[in-house]
């Protein structure tokens, strides 16, 4: 802690929670969201073309070291602000290259990981991508820890059931963290779904 508590830099062993990066935000999705939004800067500025040698190799460290503590926060949606983010830092000029180049590196990801495109193909296309990345993205890895009506897929099949029962009007404000245990078991203040 700095000025009587005014900062307070978390320093749990392994970050919280499960041994996830999270620094001065003490949870690793807020710090993933940040880095996330910190990125698209960071790799605008590596691409300033009248830059110096030796800023461009203190931006390219400054990017590096972004990029890595993004991936070790272990938050699927600041993965998502990694790679979303780098067509429109580049811009529409690059897409026509950088857009089919993103789909194919995504795509094996994809079809390890959504259900609709059937159980032979996900365990194929998981021979190629790492399990730590999959298992992530799936909540199959989390599955064994804790039950199935805590994770993230089941969190928005029930938000998404919940909003079709009333499309117009809805529940109510915080409504979610009361139908949620009423539906499951488990307790959750929200549906995790942001965006």
């Amino acid at each position: 802690q700095l000025f009587n508590g005014l900062i307070v830099w978390f320093i749990t062993p392994g970050g919280e929670p499960d041994g996830r990066l999270s620094g001065l935000f003490d949870y690793a999705n807020i710090a993933g969201a940040w880095l996330a939004l910190i990125w698209p800067i960071s790799l605008a500025a590596l691409l300033e073309q009248n830059l110096p040698f030796n800023k461009r190799c203190i931006t390219l460290c400054f990017s590096v070291a972004v990029v890595v503590a993004l991936i070790l926060t272990d938050s699927r949606n600041a993965w998502g602000g990694l790679a979303l983010s780098i067509p429109f830092v580049l811009g529409p000029a690059s897409w026509f290259w950088l857009l089919p180049l993103l789909s194919l590196i995504l795509m094996p990801i994809a079809f390890s990981v959504l259900p609709w495109f059937g159980l032979d193909i996900q365990i194929w296309s998981r021979n190629f991508v790492p399990k730590a990345l999959w298992s992530r993205l799936s909540d199959i890895g989390y599955v064994e820890q804790r039950s199935l009506s805590s994770t993230r897929i089941n969190q928005w099949g029930v938000a998404f059931s919940l909003l079709f029962e009333r499309p117009w009007f809805g529940w109510g404000a915080a409504a979610f963290s009361v139908l949620y245990p009423l539906r499951t078991g488990q307790w959750h203040g929200h549906a995790h779904n942001l965006p």
